[in-house]
């Protein structure tokens, strides 16, 4: 039922000598930065014709502010060792469904102690603050310069790119937009 099958289904289903083989190597908590990374250590082995990039405009310019020191130092952090095991659990949180539940479960059991204050929103949540902040401004330059490298990558490869905006949840819900302007 994923994207990706459902997108290999009709492409096969089309009849004719080309057979497509959709892969995702999309994995939660990716971003611009990752997705770069990912493509330039991994998928570039595989020879695609087509590499799609889905752009998650709720949090990938924060995240990519935050990690655009891998795309200059290899990957590596530079930052002091107590400050990397942070990123470290904050990089596994993001990636794991499960812990982000758990992890918004916290959150709600604390706001509930707090005496039902309203909690700040989740930080990732400024791409739609207004005016921008510096780290929104940053972190879609940082988005910038990893798209076009890999953009860069893939085109050389003799391959094409194209890049999609999957729009936040409360983007189409109206009752999830109600929630997210209450906090």
């Amino acid at each position: 039922h994923t994207f990706c099958k459902q997108l290999e289904r009709r492409l096969n289903g089309r009849g004719g000598a080309t057979h497509y083989r959709v892969i995702n190597e999309g994995v939660q908590g990716y971003g611009p930065v990752e997705d770069t990374l990912f493509y330039e250590r991994v998928a570039a082995r595989l020879q695609p014709d087509l590499v799609v990039v889905v752009v998650f405009v709720a949090n990938d310019a924060i995240e990519a502010s935050d990690r655009s020191f891998r795309l200059t130092s290899g990957g590596l952090p530079v930052v002091g060792a107590r400050r990397e095991v942070v990123r470290n659990i904050r990089r596994v949180v993001r990636a794991s469904v499960v812990l982000q539940i758990l992890s918004q479960r916290w959150s709600q059991l604390k706001e509930r102690f707090r005496g039902g204050r309203a909690a700040r929103p989740d930080r990732r949540l400024l791409t739609y603050a207004t005016p921008e902040t510096d780290e929104v401004i940053r972190g879609l330059d940082v988005s910038r310069e990893a798209l076009a490298r890999l953009a860069g990558h893939v085109t050389g490869s003799g391959a094409r790119i194209a890049i999609a905006l999957m729009p936040a949840r409360f983007q189409i819900d109206p009752e999830e937009f109600e929630r997210l302007r209450a906090v």
